[in-house]
């Protein structure tokens, strides 16, 4: 890719602002969820689930703070990354008739995916925690479509508007 792209930064409409500061309180409430469980869990907890919900792995509970710290990495990669939305990969040729509309989709799309993940990964957390503390299965398959939904819908909508011509 050595074509010179236009470099800017598209404004963002309200639906952008309202992913972007959705984003944050996530992951906020990831942090205070964690601060909030941490002494309730006994020192072993589930660690992973199979599609029936039921525990297939356990772990110290040291590993819940792996889930924020996580979320708060990949939340500084998303906001770098928005940053440079000249250097994304696109479905289309951009050109400097394009680019705005372009540039506005992609950081959009990078938005919503970013509050996807921190859905996930609060709903995980949750999942973790009610799973030790009341030791029931829970339903993996629900939980496992609302996953599959959170990430491909957002991309199904950035496709289908990246494509129509204006």
């Amino acid at each position: 890719m050595n074509e010179e792209r236009p470099k800017f930064q598209p404004n963002p409409a309200f639906v952008d602002l309202l992913a972007r500061n959705f984003s944050r309180l996530l992951l906020l409430f990831i942090w205070l969820s964690v601060w909030f469980m941490y002494k309730h869990l006994p020192e072993i907890v589930p660690t992973h689930f199979n599609l029936k919900g039921e525990v297939d792995g356990y772990g110290s509970k040291y590993t819940l703070l792996l889930l924020p710290a996580l979320t708060s990495v990949l939340h500084l990669v998303f906001s770098v990354l928005l940053k440079y939305p000249e250097k994304f990969n696109y479905p289309v040729k951009i050109t400097p008739a394009n680019a705005q509309l372009q540039y506005l989709l992609a950081t959009r799309l990078l938005r919503w995916l970013n509050v996807a993940i921190l859905i996930v990964f609060n709903s995980l957390l949750w999942l973790i925690y009610y799973s030790a503390v009341k030791a029931e299965a829970v339903h993996g398959l629900l939980i496992a479509v609302v996953l599959i939904v959170l990430t491909f819908v957002p991309l199904a909508i950035y496709f289908i508007a990246s494509f129509r011509k204006k």
